[in-house]
């Protein structure tokens, strides 16, 4: 690891020193000194971000993995009406191809989307959808406006996730739940499964690979940036959403091990709160 440098400012802390602990050359991997938080820099274009969500990265979803994205979806809609406790107006951010607002609202959810790829947005369009397309914040939608907002697996590709968060708490109604969903970076075991059959470490940043993470979270930072951008975190859970199933077995292995140590070590967690 480097001695600590200056890097851009964290969105968390606003601290401009951390370590690299990961360099590609053009984009390092950075731990911020302040709050721990990690994070990419300098971030990406706009371009690039652009070109990484286009069609081929949606097509699975489309095809080959369809059948089990409902199975999914379906558990994430059950997680939601249990913590909601009743079914009004539903914002998902960064919605995909649309298909868990579409099972939303079959189940009586009246729903809405934002979507940063132009071709996810359009598909969730074409199901007859209200979805936008761009970021949360240039949307621009009335104070109150939804009774629950959902970011399954999206804050970790944002480009300022405080902003997103904030716009989320301003939009938001007082009563109303907040669900995120991010990647865990204390996911061990999976780390270790990796090394094993990899032979080498899991990388948090890859410029040329299908998913672009630009943060990266341990259930601490995902707390802190939300109890900052205005939330009470009432619970941070296992995330059980996974569509593998060798990855799904691993998953559960990783529940009963946090159990054990009192860690979560789940490869994801789902964070749920209320305005503060």
């Amino acid at each position: 690891m480097e001695p600590s440098l200056r890097f851009r400012r964290c969105p968390l802390c606003s601290s401009q020193k951390g370590m690299i602990i990961e360099d590609h050359h053009s984009y390092r991997v950075v731990e911020c000194s302040g709050c721990g938080l990690i994070y990419v820099d300098p971030l990406p274009p706009t371009d690039v971000l652009e070109k990484a969500y286009s069609k081929d990265y949606y097509t699975p979803w489309l095809t080959t993995q369809r059948r089990r994205r409902v199975r999914m979806w379906k558990r994430r809609l059950r997680l939601l009406n249990r913590l909601s406790g009743s079914k009004g107006r539903l914002l998902d951010v960064g919605c995909g191809e649309g298909l868990f607002l579409e099972i939303a609202r079959e189940d009586g959810w009246e729903v809405v989307g934002t979507e940063f790829s132009a071709f996810a947005a359009e598909l969730g369009k074409r199901l007859g959808l209200d979805v936008y397309h761009g970021e949360l914040m240039d949307i621009a939608f009335p104070p109150g406006e939804f009774d629950a907002i959902t970011m399954w697996h999206v804050l970790e590709h944002t480009r300022d996730p405080v902003r997103v968060l904030k716009e989320a708490r301003r939009i938001l109604k007082g009563d109303g739940i907040l669900i995120v969903a991010v990647p865990n970076l204390d996911n061990i075991p999976f780390q270790l499964v990796y090394r094993l059959v990899r032979g080498r470490r899991m990388a948090l940043f890859d410029p040329g690979a299908r998913e672009l993470h630009l943060y990266h979270f341990r259930p601490s930072t995902i707390r802190r940036i939300l109890e900052g951008s205005g939330f009470e975190v009432i619970r941070v859970l296992p995330d059980t959403g996974i569509i593998q199933w060798h990855m799904r077995v691993l998953n559960y292995l990783a529940v009963v091990l946090g159990v054990v140590t009192g860690r979560l070590l789940t490869d994801g967690v789902v964070v749920y709160g209320r305005p503060s």
